[in-house]
Parts: C-alpha cells; sequence; structure tokens
C-alpha cells in the first residue's frame, strides 16, 4: 500500500511539473515498463510491491491527465461533447454502474477487479486528453503524433533484436517474464483474456516466457520464439505496430528515413505471428487505398497475400489449421471458440442481457468480455460508438485528408477486431491509436489550420 501511496504522489508532482508533457513519459514508459520490471524483479532489485506501484505509474499520469482535460471539453463543437465521446461517456457510465453493482449486489472484489474497470474506461480517458490537448496545443499534438510513430518504429526495431538474438536461457535467469506476468500482475483465474498472466504452462516455466511468445510449429525454422518485443506480449506487441504502419504508409513524407522504419515495423509486425494484428492492417490498407481510389495497388495487395498463402508452405499450413478450427459445431481453438459462442450462444442469453458480473468466465471474444462482464447496454453502445466515430470523421470537411483517413479505419477495424480480442480496450497497444483518432475528433468542426501531413 505505501508503495501505490508514494506512486501516486510521484505521478502528481511530475504532473504538476510537466502538464501535457508528462504524455511523453506515460508512452515510453507504457512501451518499456514490462521488459524493465520483469528484468529488475528477475535480478532481485525490486520486489513484487514495488514492481506493482511502478506498473501503475502510467495510469495515474493519464487519469491526472484526463481530470486536467475534462473541462477543455466544452469548447468543442459549441460547447457540448462530440456525439462519439458523449456514446462513449455513456458507455463508460453504463460499466461503471454494472461495477458497482457486482461489487455491492454481488459480492465481487472491489480492488481485485479493477482491471476490468480501466479496460472499459481507459478509451475515454485517452480520448478525453487527445482532444483537450488538440483545443489548446494542436501543433504540440500534431508533433506529439510524429515523434511517437518514431518512437514505435524503434520499438519494432528492438522487438526485432530481442527475437534474433538471446539464447533460450536469457529469459528465465535475466527477464523472466512469465514469473513477473503471475507474481506482480496476478493469476490469470479461469479468465481467457489473462491467461498469458498465468505461468502453469512447463514450456513457459522453463523459459520465463509467456505462453505466446513461443512460434507457431509452422514457423519453428524461423526462430524458437515470436517477436513479443519490450511489451513482453507477442499479441500486443503485434498491435502496437500495426496502426503505426498506416500512419507511415499514409501520413508520412515519402522520402528513404520513411520508407526504411516503414520497412523495420513491418518486419516485426510479421514476426509477431498475430492475425489480429495482420487483418487490422489489411482492412486499413483496403479501406485507404480504396478511398484514394488506388484500385489497382489494391489488387496487387489482394493478389500479393493470395500467392503467399498458396506458395509459402508455413503460411498455407497456418492458415488451413486456422479455417479447420473454425467450426460451427465444434471449434477447437480460443479463438475460434470465442466467435462462434459470440454469434450461436453469447448474444441470446438471457444472463448477458445485464452481464454476468465480473467473475464469470469469459471466451477470447472482445465482444465477449463486453456481454459477459456489462452486459447488452455496454455492446450496443460500442457498435453506436463506432459508427458515430466514423460518420464523424468521415463527414468532416477535411474526411479526405491522411490523417482523418487512417482515424477513420480505427473504428472500422475495432468493429471487426473485436470479435477475437479486447485489445481496442488495451492501454498499451492502442495508445498511439486512440490518440490519433482523439486529435482528429477534436478538429472535426475546425477550420483546418492545423490538419496536415506528418511533416
Amino acid at each position: 500500500m505505501f508503495s501505490l501511496i508514494a506512486a501516486m504522489v510521484l505521478t502528481l508532482v511530475l504532473f504538476a511539473l510537466l502538464k501535457e508533457r508528462v504524455l511523453y513519459l506515460i508512452f515510453i514508459w507504457a512501451y518499456i515498463q514490462n521488459f524493465v520490471l520483469a528484468w529488475m524483479y528477475t535480478s532481485g532489485w525490486a520486489g513484487t510491491n514495488l514492481c506493482q506501484a511502478l506498473l501503475v505509474i502510467k495510469e495515474f499520469l493519464l487519469l491526472w491527465l484526463f481530470f486536467y482535460f475534462l473541462p477543455q471539453l466544452k469548447r468543442c463543437c459549441g460547447g457540448r461533447w462530440p456525439l462519439p465521446l458523449r456514446i462513449l461517456g455513456l458507455f463508460t457510465l453504463w460499466c461503471t454502474v454494472r461495477y458497482l453493482a457486482a461489487v455491492l449486489l454481488q459480492g465481487q472484489g472491489f480492488v481485485e477487479n479493477l482491471w476490468y474497470l480501466r479496460v472499459a474506461s481507459f478509451p475515454l480517458q485517452i480520448l478525453t486528453v487527445a482532444i483537450g490537448l488538440s483545443l489548446t496545443k494542436p501543433k504540440f499534438a500534431n508533433r506529439f503524433i510524429r515523434q511517437m510513430s518514431y518512437v514505435t518504429a524503434g520499438m519494432a526495431l528492438l522487438g526485432i533484436l530481442i527475437y534474433l538474438i538471446p539464447e533460450t536461457t536469457f529469459w528465465r535467469n535475466h527477464v523472466d517474464i512469465a514469473d513477473y506476468n503471475l507474481e506482480v500482475k496476478g493469476g490469470a483465474g479461469d479468465s481467457a483474456l489473462r491467461e498469458q498472466l498465468g505461468g502453469e504452462d512447463e514450456k513457459e516455466i522453463e523459459e520465463g516466457l509467456p505462453g505466446n511468445a513461443r512460434g507457431h510449429e509452422e514457423f519453428a525454422f524461423l526462430s524458437a520464439f515470436r517477436a513479443f518485443g519490450t511489451v513482453g506480449d507477442a499479441v500486443g506487441f503485434g498491435h502496437l505496430l500495426a496502426f503505426p504502419v498506416l500512419l507511415l504508409t499514409f501520413c508520412f513524407p515519402r522520402n528513404w528515413k520513411t520508407n526504411l522504419m516503414l520497412g523495420v515495423t513491418l518486419v516485426a509486425l510479421f514476426f509477431s505471428f498475430t492475425r489480429s494484428a495482420w487483418i487490422f492492417v489489411l482492412v486499413g490498407y483496403a479501406i485507404a487505398l480504396f478511398r484514394k481510389k488506388r484500385y489497382r495497388l489494391i489488387l496487387g495487395v489482394v493478389g500479393t497475400v493470395v500467392i503467399a498463402l498458396m506458395i509459402w508452405t508455413p503460411l498455407v499450413d497456418w492458415y488451413s489449421n486456422s479455417l479447420a478450427m473454425l467450426s460451427w459445431d465444434n471449434p477447437q481453438e480460443d479463438h475460434a471458440e470465442g466467435l462462434v459462442w459470440l454469434y450461436r450462444e453469447g448474444l441470446w442469453q438471457r444472463g448477458n442481457v445485464f452481464g454476468q458480473g465480473l467473475t464469470a468466465h469469459v471466451p477470447e471474444s472482445g465482444y465477449g468480455l463486453l456481454l459477459v462482464r456489462y452486459g447488452m447496454p455496454a455492446f450496443l453502445c460500442i457498435l453506436w460508438f463506432c459508427w458515430a466515430l466514423y460518420r464523424s470523421l468521415r463527414q468532416s470537411a477535411w474526411g479526405d485528408r491522411s490523417l482523418f483517413l487512417v482515424a477513420q479505419v480505427v473504428p472500422l477495424g475495432m468493429i471487426v477486431m473485436l470479435n477475437f480480442s479486447y485489445y481496442p480496450f488495451s492501454f498499451i497497444p492502442y495508445l498511439l491509436t486512440w490518440f490519433v483518432v482523439g486529435t482528429c475528433l477534436a478538429l472535426v468542426p475546425a477550420k483546418g489550420e492545423h490538419i496536415g501531413e506528418l511533416t
């Protein structure tokens, strides 16, 4: 408890000194915290309590920024919140009420289940900060997006090096991420969404890596591990890099530096072997190129993917196995089970109308998380939010600008992604994504003086 109080006081001091510049600490610490804290924990330099306190530093900093920028929203859209943010506020309010009901009426732990409330409230927090910052200091917001795109390209390079260089025993001896996840972040319980925090798997215990860091058998010849970067999680690392790929492609001037960063980020994204992140990027490319009327390039991208699926044996096997597991009657993989459960059972179960509570089993599904934890109102609100967000960005006078175009990909991609995972609500992978969306949303009613390429 003392460590948490100290972390709260420290973050208040940092916020008072830095104000909006504290965003640099939030982003950079979020991107490296798991690697650094696992190293400190494994080396014995920091115990469980200290690591837990350091783990929530980014949470406190974002919370102070949220309260700081909340009053700035009255300047947006003639003194009213933009419609997407109002819907997201309604969503967050409902999730908070449902959380309190679970605690007060169902006897479920207040502190133990705060993680689920944070998941639901994160998009509102970061969008509020982005909108408030863009209204008060638009040049800073634009510059910050550019700089964080450079940082994620650097994270991609580090991810490749972490993927290729260390020996198997390095993780157990020096950066035991599996043990750090289990002891510091907590056990997995029965939630498929947090199974990576377990540590029960023998290989996981032996190697000191979370289970999803190991590569698929079809790609075993490439390396012993998937690329999981400093975030210590392969799927999170893939989603962290997906949106910057779109930014580097469509929003940055074409030169050798941009091409180099884009190439490195694409390579790291590929070696994360994260299908949902790949799908997000392909959806994003398809939407952006279609809007730009680059039909031949769309055919080229589709053709490249089809050829790869036809001639590269490991990718063919992986694709074929994924399809084979997706069965309406007998799904054989977590994502397949979650997807089938959602449309066959989840949407029609009475118990999901108002949610089953915070400790009920959740299938591997973002929509499943919303239904089981918070009920049908949360599910419907998030679909409404995605549609309203897309319409607001699309119908803006600046809807065809590159940054706005890439931002429009997010709500459409989110509708797809939530079938498979909760990652659009995850702090680390979607920090930059939601910040860009919030920046554009703030400028929807503006005259466009500060809307341009990220040069």
